[in-house]
């Protein structure tokens, strides 16, 4: 079997230095008009939406006729006239907006969008041909557009949005019990729009009215227009301020992708020796939540074409959340997501929400599907050919005629059982044929024989130069795996064969793999504190760590300033009033002269000088051992011949036993 290439760990959160920063790109999100807006949809909007808004034009005409000819006139007879005149464009507006939908059906927000833009647009020619008849006449408007500019703003950047419900403690148990869908809904959907975005738009139309009125009224005054118009002008410029505000809104205001969508993601500049990768490449890979606390902390990772990578650790270790910032870091809602990923040398982070050709594939453990049949969703809404395609992948992970018949058929993917459902999950991944394949718990809702087949196909595939990385606890998948990947608090804390990992953790051993650097002592410290799970084990927790981080001082006192040395290891092992921690890593031996040196200064005490690191881990451990240890040849590490073993035997306590007072006091 093939081994990963180079799997390396480290604990800055890629925060990139000067020269790097200037390299850094922050990438757009995928927008709403990036999957739902056609090239063919612009020129259409613009016909319909000028038919639509040149009717509520006649409708703003009106006022001229019912003033010059019934209220000036006195031709009584006429107001009836006029009233069903009016009635004709508004019954215009109904069928023009009615055939908008219907003819661009599912294409909603693209809609309103090309709408809004074509309203804003007419209230612009509308604005100009007034101004043409005097200048004054474009007062209105300019004011309308610059408050309409500013509220609108002000209302969708600086006002919080309202949450869709507030769940009451009488009302959580329906929702909770599972009772209450559209409660749920509701609480977990927050608007686009602020709450005060309405009330700024009615209140720039409103002003727009006012101020319309008065220019108008003032122009008639001194006789530059005619009375008639007065209304007409102000019922134009309430329209053109209704305009703008929705052009504005749709401007400011952000998309339903947008509240779910990670805060940014930024692309960290890959190394040199990293850019012409045929493999996948993780580099640097960090997610942040927006009080800066990493959820996921510079990951690292190196996959050549044909293997198979695990991902094990216990839970909120950060296996999922790294395969779906991996696929897609756009959907990591509140998340500020950094670092790179390549496949064969391309980001997959740049993309199209109509790309067909995929170059990595997540399947999470709940299968995805749309509303359709099950036929649709194997395929992906493709043709006949795409579906044959399709149905070839599903019969090679089930061996029964049933779930291929049903599918066949034509099938709601919701009448389907759970394990139908998966085999369709799988089976689509596997006709899509990416480069990568992400999968995130794939036993999850499968048969033991649906999980046999998956093996199987994943062999296959492997050797078609495919890559895995598989996050799962399932034996027989992981016994696949070239390398495993242990991960603990979003970090990658060990790596090695399946085999290894199962055998360190059986014999009772945990492993930290890091960077040789004194900015890994986060890492340790946070690894160190997670064995020690009992109420009480605080003294416990603070005396190995404080050992360990003299040990990793320790480790690193021969390097220059800003220098790593490769690879430092820590193991940990409890025992009975005891535990034990080694220190591997590759430096100089220690020699026996040495080692007395340090005894003879952890014996004197601080006195006026801080201990070096050695001799403060000898005067704080029970009992130190420095040796060398040839390396395994069997086994793929960091390169060296033989490692440098420090092992340091600590005293710990039982918590649930009484402690004498001398064990209190120390």
């Amino acid at each position: 079997m093939q081994h990963a290439r180079d799997v390396s760990v480290t604990t800055d959160p890629t925060t990139p230095n000067r020269e790097e920063a200037a390299k850094v790109r922050i990438l757009p999100g995928p927008q709403a008009r990036d999957r739902t807006a056609p090239a063919w949809l612009m020129p259409l909007s613009v016909l319909f939406t000028l038919a639509s808004e040149g009717c509520a034009a006649a409708i703003a005409i009106l006022p001229i006729f019912f003033h010059s000819l019934v209220a000036v006139g006195g031709e009584t007879l006429l107001a009836p006239l006029l009233l069903f005149l009016a009635v004709v464009p508004l019954v215009g507006i109904l069928v023009f907006d009615f055939g908008y939908a219907r003819a661009f059906g599912g294409f909603r927000q693209a809609r309103t969008r090309a709408a809004a833009i074509v309203r804003a647009a007419l209230a612009v020619v509308v604005a100009l041909a007034l101004s043409a008849m005097h200048p004054i006449l474009a007062a209105p408007f300019t004011l309308a557009a610059l408050m309409g500019l500013l509220l609108s703003w002000g209302a969708n950047r600086l006002v919080a949005r309202e949450p869709g419900w507030d769940t009451l403690p009488q009302e959580a148990v329906s929702v909770l019990a599972g009772r209450d869908a559209t409660g749920w809904r509701l609480a977990t959907t927050t608007p686009g729009r602020s709450t005060i975005a309405d009330s700024a738009g009615r209140v720039t139309a409103l002003f727009a009215l006012a101020s319309g009125f008065a220019t108008a009224s003032w122009l008639t005054a001194t006789g530059v227009m005619n009375g008639a118009a007065v209304a007409s002008a102000g019922l134009l410029c309430y329209w053109a301020a209704r305009a703008f505000s929705g052009f504005f809104d749709q401007l400011f205001a952000p998309s339903d992708e947008q509240a779910t969508s990670a805060i940014s993601v930024a692309e960290l500049p890959l190394a040199q020796d990293q850019g012409d990768s045929d493999g996948l490449t993780i580099a640097r890979l960090s997610a942040f939540d927006r009080d800066g606390r990493a959820v996921l902390s510079d990951v690292n990772l190196d996959i050549a074409p044909g293997q198979i990578v695990g991902l094990t650790g216990g839970n909120f270790a950060g296996k999922s959340l790294l395969l779906r910032a991996i696929a897609a870091p756009f959907d990591l809602t509140d998340l500020d997501v950094r670092g790179a990923v390549t496949i064969g040398g391309q980001s997959p982070w740049q993309r199209s929400g109509r790309d067909r050709q995929v170059p990595a594939v997540l399947i999470p453990p709940s299968p995805l599907w749309l509303p359709g049949t099950a036929a649709d969703n194997l395929c992906c809404f493709g043709d006949d050919l795409d579906l044959q395609q399709a149905m070839q992948a599903l019969k090679q992970l089930v061996y029964t005629t049933d779930t291929v018949d049903r599918v066949s058929a034509g099938t709601a993917v919701a009448m389907l059982s759970t394990s139908e459902q998966k085999a369709l999950s799988l089976a689509r991944g596997f006709y899509l044929r990416p480069r990568v394949y992400l999968m995130d718990r794939p036993e999850d809702g499968a048969t033991p024989a649906l999980t046999a087949a998956l093996a199987r196909r994943i062999q296959q595939e492997c050797r078609m130069g495919a890559i895995f990385l598989i996050a799962s606890d399932n034996r027989e998948i992981m016994d696949l795996c070239d390398q495993v990947v242990v991960m603990q608090g979003g970090r990658i804390i060990d790596v090695g064969t399946a085999e290894d990992i199962r055998t360190q953790k059986d014999i009772g051993w945990r492993r930290l793999r890091a960077a040789r650097s004194l900015e890994s002592e986060e890492a340790l410290d946070s690894w160190l504190r997670s064995q020690f799970r009992r109420d009480g084990d605080d003294g416990n927790r603070r005396n190995v760590c404080v050992i360990a981080s003299e040990l990793l001082a320790f480790s690193c006192q021969d390097l220059a300033p800003g220098e790593t040395g490769g690879k430092v290891t820590f193991e940990f092992k409890h025992f009975e009033s005891y535990c034990m921690v080694r220190m591997l890593d590759s430096g100089q031996p220690v020699s026996s002269g040495y080692l007395e040196k340090m005894q003879s200064q952890a014996e004197q005490g601080d006195g006026v000088q801080r201990l070096a690191p050695l001799a403060a881990v000898m005067r704080d451990a029970l009992s130190v051992e420095a040796r060398r240890e040839r390396q395994d040849s069997t086994k793929e590490d960091d390169g060296e011949a033989a490692h440098r073993v420090i092992e340091v035997k600590i005293a710990t306590y039982d918590p649930r036993k009484p402690r004498s007072q001398g064990d209190q006091a120390g």
